[in-house]
């Protein structure tokens, strides 16, 4: 089997740094701690689900120990569950190597690591290896120091690691043109929010006309309108504009302008406390516009709707999803190339768009919405859309 080395590359050097530290403020205890968190208790490895990755991580103390030092790294649930909370993520905890075939993710360690008497630190190689996601989970390899033998104690700063399974989001979209116009159907269930926020990834093949709609999303009394293009920029039409509450931004200008044939993460996101509605390309913000609206109600929308007369060429979108509160920036950046909880606090409304096509399926064809709080809302289709084997989203 083929073997990809993913090391952190951090030097002992820094972790001499950090003993001077240690000794000043704990001048009567030796410490252990792992070397790869005084840097960040947190990081990411790239994994594809084919090979094995290993990831060395390095268990050091803040002097050398007349004995030996024996340790261990425990799985570390409360790590995750904290991290997931602050970052508004779904990370499970990575499983150790119990099914031979693989069917699950999981790694293989040493049970015991020994910092042998005069050392400072020892290195401790982790196989992570492949997984298949059926329902896009996202894993995190999240342990903490255990003391099995010797006087030392765990630094509480540098105690814990995580490292997150960064497995990119691959999946089928649909290839939709101007008469595919995905809609909600009629038993779409209405929902009212102070606070919301609206995400996707989203494929155009063309910016050479104004006025193609990316969402359009039915509001009694007015509209939450996302479109590619508009009259106001001296004849380019590759740029995003959304009209809300009465007003619109566009957003437009020097590094701001989109390329054809390039996969964006979009996020729109209002407070009503803030009177603000934030737009993020690629987890970035990047415009921001002032409107005051007490609440919105949702009653449904449509994407890429404009007809045959604007709408040229084809879009493509996935994960569609719809908030009932302000997302944060590192939640925006963290879940947009992944999959997500379908019962996270807040989430009304989400479509993956992965379905694919299935011959048992009505002639109209229905992208299935993940959420069911609020009752089905699936989006249906005019004609059904040609679709995109096995897309990976290269932002």
């Amino acid at each position: 089997m083929k073997i990809k080395q993913i090391i952190f590359g951090l030097v002992l050097g820094s972790t001499m740094a950090f003993t001077g530290c240690e000794a000043e403020y704990q001048p009567d205890l030796n410490r252990v701690f792992i070397n790869e968190a005084v840097i960040s208790s947190v990081t990411k490895v790239k994994v594809d689900g084919v090979e094995d990755t290993y990831q060395n991580i390095t268990i050091a103390l803040a002097t050398p120990s007349e004995s030996d030092i024996k340790v261990r790294l425990v799985p570390d649930q409360a790590f995750v569950d904290q991290y997931n909370k602050e970052n508004g993520t779904n990370l499970l905890l990575l499983p150790e190597f119990k099914d031979e075939e693989c069917t699950i993710p999981q790694y293989t360690m040493e049970s015991e690591i020994v910092i042998p008497a005069g050392k400072v630190s020892a290195r401790v190689p982790v196989a992570i290896h492949p997984f298949a996601t059926p329902n896009d989970e996202q894993y995190a390899f999240a342990m903490a120091v255990e003391v099995v033998e010797g006087t030392v104690t765990p630094t509480p700063s540098s105690s814990q690691i995580m490292v997150i399974m960064d497995k990119p989001l691959i999946q089928w979209v649909p290839y939709c043109e101007a008469r595919t116009i995905p809609q909600t159907t009629d038993n779409w269930a209405n929902f009212k929010s102070k606070d919301w926020s609206i995400e996707f990834l989203a494929w155009k093949d063309s910016f050479d006309i104004n006025n193609q709609c990316v969402i359009n999303v039915a509001v009694p009394g007015n509209e939450i309108y996302v479109r590619w293009g508009d009259v106001t920029q001296n004849g380019r039409y590759d740029f995003l504009q959304i009209k809300y509450n009465g007003s619109q931004i566009d957003v437009a200008g020097d590094n701001l302008w989109l390329t054809k044939n390039k996969w964006y993460h979009y996020a729109l996101v209002y407070s009503q406390a803030a009177k603000t509605l934030t737009i993020y390309y690629d987890g970035k913000q990047v415009a921001q516009m002032t409107s005051d609206c007490s609440e919105t109600e949702f009653a449904g929308f449509s994407v890429f709707s404009s007809g045959s007369e604007y709408f040229w060429g084809a879009g493509m979108m996935a994960q569609l999803r719809m908030w009932s509160r302000s997302l944060s920036a590192a939640e925006i950046e963290a879940n947009m190339l992944s999959a997500v909880n379908p019962s996270a606090d807040g989430l009304e409304g989400y479509w993956k768009m992965n379905e694919g096509w299935i011959d048992n399926l009505p002639s109209q064809y229905m992208f299935n919405c993940a959420t069911k709080s609020l009752g089905t809302r699936d989006l249906k289709c005019q004609v059904n859309p040609t679709w995109k084997e096995n897309v990976k989203f290269a932002l």
